[in-house]
Formats: structure tokens, sequence, C-alpha cells
């Protein structure tokens, strides 16, 4: 206990110095890694840009080309990280970019590694590509004899029914694997 001008009145135990690093324990969180690698098609010049996202919305760009080898180390916080957005261009001409961009995490300390793949296919060619499969598709149903792709109705019933044994073949597969699997099952608690 003190007094009014600060003199001890009353001592109980012995103050022993304490080393202030042995007590300390630190609030901040150990960076972790985010190691981003893109592999480009031979004749790739151009630019990936990549949009990362915190599970909680933050979002980080970075831009990756040959400068830097199309590689890139993201030092951040333990997390959910995901690539929410990949973009690769050269001479104002969109590539397909194949990512996963499910959530991985992350943990103190920790690495994760999140590939990309730049594919030599225009992203406008393939979206033009899915545009038209779908016209086929919309006109082999108000023609089913012929439609502009040259595609008869026969051929596609034809495709239907090879989708179909195919199909058949695996059930049939399954259910003779599982029969199996029953009888093994009671042979074996018979015994006991």
């Amino acid at each position: 206990m003190f007094d009014e001008n600060g003199m001890v009145q009353l001592r109980t135990e012995t103050m022993d110095p304490v080393n202030a690093e042995d007590e300390y324990s630190g609030t901040e969180l150990e960076p972790a890694n985010i190691a981003v690698r893109a592999e480009i098609f031979e004749g790739f010049t151009g630019m990936v840009h990549v949009t990362i996202e915190e599970n909680g919305g933050v979002q980080r760009e970075i831009d990756l080309d040959s400068s830097v080898f199309f590689e890139w180390n993201l030092s951040v916080n333990s997390g959910n990280y995901r690539l929410k957005s990949v973009e690769a261009t050269q001479n104002d001409q969109k590539y397909v970019a194949e990512f996963d961009n499910n959530y991985k995490n992350l943990p103190e300390q920790g690495l994760i590694i999140m590939k990309i793949k730049v594919k030599n296919e225009l992203v406008e060619a393939v979206q033009t590509e899915k545009k038209q499969n779908k016209t086929d598709q919309q006109n082999n149903i108000q023609n089913p004899e012929k439609s502009d792709s040259g595609i008869k109705n026969t051929e596609v019933v034809t495709t239907v029914k090879k989708t179909g044994q195919k199909t058949g073949i695996i059930i049939g597969g399954l259910s003779f694997l599982g029969a199996a699997m029953w009888l093994l099952y009671r042979k074996f608690h018979r015994k006991k």
C-alpha cells in the first residue's frame, strides 16, 4: 500500500524483476503466403490479371506477365482465400483461363499454391461456339427433320440411345457389385 505521497506503507511480498520477453504474447498473426502460378501456352506474351478474394470480401489484385515469369507470392494473414477471377489478355484479345475458384484454407505461416492455366483459345471464339451449339439445339427442337447445322433428328436419337446404353451398363454393374457385397455381408454374419 502507498500513502498520498507515494511512500510504501505496507509491503506483503518482494517484487522480483520480470523479463518482459518471457511475458510477452503477440497479438499479430504470423503472415502466410499465397503462391499464384500461371501456366501459359507457347508464344503468350500478354498479361494475366488475377483477383484473389478472402472469404470476408477483401480483394487483392495482381498482374502476372513475363517480367515476373507469370508467378507471384502474396503475403497475407491466415484465412480462406480463392481466385475470384482471372483474365488473360494479349493484343486486345482475351484467352481462356482455367482455375479453381473454390475457397482454400490458409493457416498461419502456411502456404497454398493457386494454379492458373492459360489456353490457346480465344474467349470470344468459345462463347460464339457455345451460342452456336445452343442455336443448333433450338433448331433441332423446332425442326426435327433437319437443322441449319446439318444434323438429322435420327442422328440425335442415335446419340441419345448410345448414351442411354452406357448409363444402363453402368447401373447394371453397380447393381451387380451391390448384390455381391450383400451376399458377402450375409455370409460372414451367419458364421458369427
